[in-house]
């Protein structure tokens, strides 16, 4: 405790070149902050972009105004028991959302 009462009273201060080395440290810092920041704007705006994408397909199915065609949806069990229906299937413009409805 006596040594930082010491350091307090003494009138020595900090030389240039400690000085500036804290300086440059607070620099790099803050250079490494800011850049994480952009970063994560950037990782929320395109995730934002996907969400919204993702949506506005998903309502192109549900409002059946997206590209459709039928099908046979075959259905077999492992004693050879077999089932057929016929559906309707509705794929987004963006090709990555589908959906059937019977």
């Amino acid at each position: 405790m006596r040594k930082v009462v010491q350091r307090f009273k003494e009138e020595k201060g900090e030389t240039l070149a400690e000085t500036m080395v804290s300086a440059l440290i607070a620099g790099i810092g803050l250079l490494m902050l800011s850049s994480m920041l952009i970063a994560a704007q950037r990782m929320i705006t395109n995730s934002n972009d996907a969400v919204k994408n993702f949506y506005q397909e998903m309502n192109q199915i549900e409002n059946r105004t997206a590209a459709s065609e039928s099908k046979k949806v075959v259905i077999e069990d492992i004693e050879g028991t077999r089932a057929e229906i016929n559906v309707t299937v509705y794929q987004s413009d963006g090709g990555e959302v589908a959906a059937y409805a019977k």
